[in-house]
């Protein structure tokens, strides 16, 4: 079900034209690329896992929808700034080692009068996490061990505050 649980991020943007251009940071496996069919001129996907972009290449093929997908991590985007008139970044600011420079390096990317969607998981939410649906995913024991850690789910929670806050810088 995930265009459908994406298709709320791409209407949190509003009415677009033909020639909006969609930038997904972190697309993954393609949900929001999916949701947004139809809504934008052109859409790219961009996300650090080449495994993730390999499903989603198969499944936007399996559906007949076109977009550029590009392997990168998200503080060095190898794209001209003011390239897109929409940013979307669900889930992803809390998965990169430096918050402030993702949020940067996104927002180089918005055109003059472009719109950035990020959403992230809030550190003070009382229930589990919404990647995993396990209670205090992201916080261990440093005496825990390696034991059941995946080092690349890397997880640093910030509050919705240090979220506007990097923001407005």
């Amino acid at each position: 079900d995930g265009p459908s649980r994406a298709a709320s991020d791409i209407d949190a943007f509003g009415p677009t034209t033909t020639g909006a251009v969609l930038l997904d940071a972190g697309c993954g496996a393609g949900a929001a690329l999916v949701a947004a069919q139809g809504r934008f001129g052109s859409v790219t996907g961009v996300d650090i896992a080449l495994r993730w972009l390999v499903i989603c290449r198969k499944r936007l093929d399996e559906l007949g929808i076109e977009a550029n997908l590009v392997c990168a991590d998200v503080e060095s985007l190898p794209f001209e700034p003011g390239q897109f008139s929409h940013v979307l970044a669900v889930d992803v600011i809390e998965h990169v080692y430096d918050q402030g420079a993702s949020i940067k390096a996104l927002a180089e990317q918005l055109a003059p009068e472009g719109l950035l969607w990020l959403s992230a998981i809030n550190r003070l939410w009382p229930g589990p996490h919404p990647s995993t649906g396990k209670w205090a995913a992201g916080y261990r024991r440093a005496s825990a061990g390696k034991s059941g850690y995946d080092a690349l789910r890397h997880v640093t929670s910030i509050s919705a505050e240090q979220a506007q806050g990097m923001c407005e810088q």
